[in-house]
């Protein structure tokens, strides 16, 4: 329980001897942080830090005369900021070895604010994953509330489970985009993730803000992989009334809280 008085900020050291405050600002006071940082940790980072602590910025006058000036961030992710912060600074112990693909996005958005994709790139490979498997959160029971996959389907909410997922690639597809460095290993992670995506999958992006961060070539790629699967529905349509297909079939086919119609 959080039991500082309602007018203490909490201040995060990340320099013993830094020569700045940051106050990122949450919704809250009591969820405001201060960060006592470095100016030449920042400055060298990243260019929106050098051109504010700059010398025709007033905080940037004052820490040439030896002061040390507070700068109020008004609309930034406290607890992303801490990320990055404590990454640019080498904190390695203030940085998650995981994170939910959600929250890799809202850091990925974070980053490209100040340009600092690149002092990332070795944690943003570890994050990612390799785009195999729709990234580490597949495996972590925690997401799905402490249940295992199949427990999921013989519980009948596998539909839940597929939204879930399909949602976690379109964030994992956001942070790759935004975190990883141009090149063959960022496309094959991109080209991995958005494979067989369904049709309704636009729209869940769309709907979860991940669309306005992408370019447009990943766009025509997931276009490309949404009419790859239609395709690939309407031929398994169509091979169901051919001779030896499902309909003249005589077994029964039984599946998770399914039954075939057909046999009963």
């Amino acid at each position: 329980m959080d039991t500082r008085p309602l007018t203490e900020l909490k201040r995060v050291v990340l320099d013993k001897v830094g020569d700045l405050v940051l106050l990122v600002k949450g919704s809250t006071l009591r969820k405001s942080v201060e960060f006592l940082v470095s100016s030449k940790t920042l400055s060298q980072a990243s260019p929106v830090f050098a051109v504010m602590l700059g010398p025709n910025f007033k905080e940037g006058q004052l820490l040439c005369q030896g002061g040390q000036p507070q700068i109020t961030l008004e609309e930034d992710d406290v607890a992303m900021m801490k990320v990055l912060l404590a990454i640019l600074h080498c904190k390695a112990d203030l940085v998650p070895r995981d994170f939910y693909a959600n929250h890799l996005a809202r850091f990925a958005i974070q980053c490209e604010k100040y340009d600092r994709a690149a002092a990332v790139w070795g944690w943003a490979l570890l994050w990612c994953g390799d785009g195999s498997d729709g990234g580490p959160d597949l495996d972590n029971k925690n997401v799905t509330n402490g249940k295992k996959l199949e427990d999921l389907v013989r519980a009948r909410r596998w539909s839940y489970f597929q939204s879930w997922d399909y949602a976690n690639r379109g964030f994992r597809v956001l942070a790759t985009h935004l975190l990883l460095p141009p090149g063959p290993l960022k496309q094959d992670i991109l080209r991995k993730y958005i494979k067989n995506i369904p049709p309704n999958c636009r729209g869940l992006w769309e709907g979860k803000g991940i669309l306005r961060h992408l370019p447009q070539r990943i766009m025509d790629n997931l276009t490309l992989s949404i009419n790859k699967t239609l395709r690939d529905i309407l031929e398994q349509t169509e091979n169901i009334a051919k001779p030896g297909g499902l309909m003249s079939s005589r077994t029964c086919f039984r599946m998770p809280g399914q039954e075939c119609l057909r046999c009963g």
